[in-house]
């Protein structure tokens, strides 16, 4: 209470401020600089993008993949087939025709037509497939029982024709074919000097959509096809054994498939991996479970370094190489189970190493800190 006569004091004021300033007085500079080189450097070794290489072994159902232009001026790469059954060439469903030209005639198949190639007698074909960069290569997968009489196989995949930036005709898939040996012909009925022509071993059925055939002529040699169009090819294998082109350069590769919805919901995208052991960076081997989808962020595989069937040839192993900073897997593309993130750290130390590499780091953080404020 303040006396009679005596003025009144004014009341004190807050100074929020006050505090800064005396900080200001212990300020250090360098300390900051410090600081802040320290933090620039945690963050350019521990969480800065930084791609490296992904390589494994993935087992699958199936593969689609973008081929790549071959090095040294290669026009085409594909895979050769010593033991092929038959051989169906069919459209992809859509409006696009597929034709090419069989012994001068010219074959265009609409949707719903397709033609067979097979051998007259019991036998085989070889078939070599050479496809130009920038085919997209779809849904490579086999089908069959693998358990059957014959234990033959079907391999089946879309070949759909590389767009280029300029209009016009694009390069074709080029099927070269060898036919088998045919049946001598008999001397009876046949007049001294007269020429007989050779019969070719391998018989052409075409097929429309109403159930009509025809035969087409086909030559008695090996022979090419030029496909041009959106094709589905579907090979029957004796043996499963198909030499595919080793270090195939590819992109854009994915290992699953899309189905329609029986609920007249979106498409289902369904994972195509079996198994994968992988390895990225210097941590353990990355395994993936069957039915996992493996997502890895661009510029992605880049190599197929060998693909060939397996398991009496019911199911595909790739071997793949590439780069990325990020590789997810998991049940869910949306909810991944697991995230790699390529960085420094990862690239040149193990996770055992990154961990003391933290623990040093927080320690001379602390350090800094100190130095940061003087002393009085």
């Amino acid at each position: 209470m303040v006396p009679p006569g005596l003025p009144t004091p004014c009341p004190k004021r807050r100074r929020p401020l006050r505090w800064l300033r005396g900080l200001a007085g212990r300020f250090d500079p360098w300390g900051l600089v410090a600081l802040l080189l320290a933090g620039s450097l945690l963050w350019v070794v521990g969480a800065m993008p930084l791609q490296q290489t992904v390589e494994g072994t993935v087992k699958s159902s199936s593969i689609s993949f973008d081929l790549r232009q071959p090095p040294q001026g290669a026009a085409a790469t594909g895979f050769l087939a010593e033991s092929v059954r038959d051989l169906r060439i069919s459209g992809l469903g859509d409006e696009t025709p597929v034709f090419f030209r069989l012994k001068g005639e010219l074959v265009e198949l609409e949707p719903g037509q397709r033609v067979d190639f097979q051998p007259l007698a019991s036998g085989s074909f070889a078939l070599k497939l050479q496809l130009p960069a920038g085919t997209r290569v779809e849904n490579l997968h086999t089908e069959g029982n693998p358990l059957s009489r014959t234990g033959s196989r079907e391999l089946v995949m879309d070949l759909r024709s590389p767009t280029g930036p300029k209009p016009g005709p694009s390069t074709p898939v080029e099927l070269i074919i060898t036919p088998p040996a045919a049946a001598e012909h008999s001397a009876e009925g046949v007049a001294p000097g007269e020429l007989v022509e050779p019969i070719s071993g391998l018989e052409a059925v075409r097929s429309g959509a109403a159930g009509s055939e025809r035969r087409l002529p086909t030559p008695e040699g090996t022979f090419s096809l030029l496909l041009r169009g959106d094709a589905r090819l579907r090979l029957g294998l004796l043996d499963p054994a198909v030499v595919f082109e080793p270090n195939l350069p590819v992109n854009h590769v994915m290992f699953s498939t899309v189905k329609p919805s029986a609920f007249d919901q979106q498409p289902l995208l369904l994972s195509s991996v079996r198994q994968a052991t992988l390895h990225y960076g210097r941590g353990a081997p990355l395994e993936l479970r069957n039915n996992q989808f493996l997502i890895i962020d661009p510029p992605g595989i880049q190599e197929l370094m060998d693909l060939r069937m397996v398991g009496n040839g019911h199911e595909l192993i790739v071997s793949i190489s590439g780069q990325t900073h990020r590789l997810t897997t998991g049940l869910s593309p949306k909810r991944p189970s697991t995230v790699l993130n390529g960085t420094l750290l990862s690239r040149q130390l193990s996770p055992e190493q990154i961990t003391n590499f933290y623990a040093v780091l927080a320690g001379v953080i602390g350090s800094m800190v100190v130095v940061f404020f003087r002393a009085y």
